[in-house]
């Protein structure tokens, strides 16, 4: 039963994009870089301009009617970053299966459930709009994708019409409540078991940890690993040992407990061959 898993990442486009040139490139093997799936990378300010441009010179145009050009904003792409309450884009890691599924025969299976994931993420999340999409098959760890997305939500009546909002944006697709975005990742997952189930495949919630790593973790994974059995043949050895001294034990037991026997027959014997040695010294005193 493959697991699959939708976590969060920490969102470094550079680091996922592998055309640009990178200082250290451990955590993959650079040669086989081109069997990585590109389904969309564009520069997040080209993004924004597209997304923002409109609401931001309406909202600026209003901020100058009603005197107060202080409030006016340069620009959304900055003034986003500098947001306490939304970040410019969110991330998300999507993994079909585990680092051990590689070397099944599910491991194709698997690579095109992720693939169907994929093409079909921006349609099912409209409000999340995806600027980076990419999966990677050139780490140690079982193909991942890293999707990318600015929050978009519109008909907004305070600050720009048209805004960065991840609340928002699930609240115009239908997820509200404290538990939104918890009820949104239930959806992707159930999406995820259905995609399963239509290759034969049962669905189990993966942490994300196993399935996405790289050579570092993999490196402290297989050492963790083989520590942990040498451990446990550690421990079988010591259980066979004690088993052994146990049955030692118990050996040594019967032998204390038939010796106490003999000790205790011994001690019959000798009381009687002094009562016997008594009488016969009375006897001859008496000449009876």
């Amino acid at each position: 039963m493959p697991t699959a898993s939708i976590v969060k990442g920490r969102g470094y486009l550079n680091h996922n994009d592998r055309t640009i040139k990178q200082v250290n490139s451990r955590s993959w093997k650079p040669e086989l870089s081109s069997r990585n799936i590109v389904y969309i990378n564009e520069p997040i300010k080209n993004v924004y301009h597209e997304l923002f441009d409109s609401a931001l010179e309406n909202y600026n145009q209003s901020q100058i009617k009603k005197n107060r050009p202080e409030r006016k904003i340069k620009d959304y792409y900055e003034h986003i970053s500098r947001s306490k309450q939304e970040k410019p884009f969110y991330e998300y890691i999507v993994a079909f299966g585990n680092i051990n599924d590689k070397t099944t025969e599910i491991y194709p299976v698997l690579q095109q459930c992720l693939d169907e994931y994929n093409r079909d993420f921006q349609s099912r999340n409209p409000n999340f709009r995806v600027i980076q999409q990419i999966t990677h098959r050139d780490e140690i760890g079982i193909d991942h994708t890293h999707i990318d997305f600015v929050p978009v939500c519109s008909g907004n009546t305070r600050g720009l019409e048209t805004k960065n909002s991840f609340t928002g944006a699930l609240k115009q697709m239908g997820y509200t409540g404290k538990n939104a975005f918890l009820d949104w990742r239930r959806s992707e997952e159930k999406y995820m078991a259905d995609i399963l189930e239509r290759h034969g495949l049962e669905f189990e919630r993966g942490d994300g940890r196993q399935e996405h790593l790289n050579v570092r973790q993999y490196k402290e994974y297989k050492k963790y690993e083989e520590l942990t059995i040498q451990e446990m043949q550690h421990l079988e050895t010591l259980q066979k040992k004690s088993t052994e001294i146990q049955h030692d034990l118990d050996q040594l037991n019967t032998l204390k407990q038939n010796l106490l026997k003999e000790i205790e027959s011994l001690e019959v014997r000798k009381s009687n061959l002094e009562k016997t040695l008594l009488l016969n010294g009375l006897e001859k005193r008496t000449g009876i």
